[in-house]
């Protein structure tokens, strides 16, 4: 019986590779975690910038604390089980109004996976509300 999600969603994830939305915390939770990585960006501006986003749980705690998150694991393991390893994580920030992109791309191709692992990516994205009222995507 999974924790999180319905059965319908985990037939979906096997079925199509991806399943959303899914709510793992509260908007008072993301918002406190928004406001700790704003925090950590402006007090060490040299260290949280794009050319060192990587494994940034390691370093900042709010960023800990989303890789360790009890509704983000919990959905996690009602798609793959509890056998859960966080091998690390990626700082994507794009402020409102930004002109820089993500081009539309692909991590990794099925081919390159180890048959016996399954490469899992989970995205906690935090917006401001105005900003996402504010363009149409």
């Amino acid at each position: 019986m999974p924790k999180v999600l319905t059965q319908s969603q985990v037939d979906a994830y096997h079925r199509d590779g991806f399943v959303f939305p899914i709510d793992v915390m509260t908007s008072a939770e993301a918002a406190s975690l928004r406001s700790q990585l704003e925090d950590a960006e402006s007090r060490y501006p040299e260290t949280v910038n794009a050319q060192n986003r990587n494994n940034s749980h390691v370093a900042l705690k709010c960023v800990d604390e989303i890789v360790h998150h009890a509704g983000i694991l919990d959905a996690i393991e009602d798609l793959i089980g509890p056998d859960i390893l966080a091998w690390g994580s990626v700082l994507f920030i794009k402020e409102p109004d930004a002109k820089s992109f993500v081009s539309w791309h692909q991590d990794m191709t099925p081919e390159a996976q180890d048959a016996r692992t399954l490469n899992n990516e989970h995205w906690a994205t935090m917006l401001y509300k105005g900003a996402a009222q504010k363009r149409a995507y």
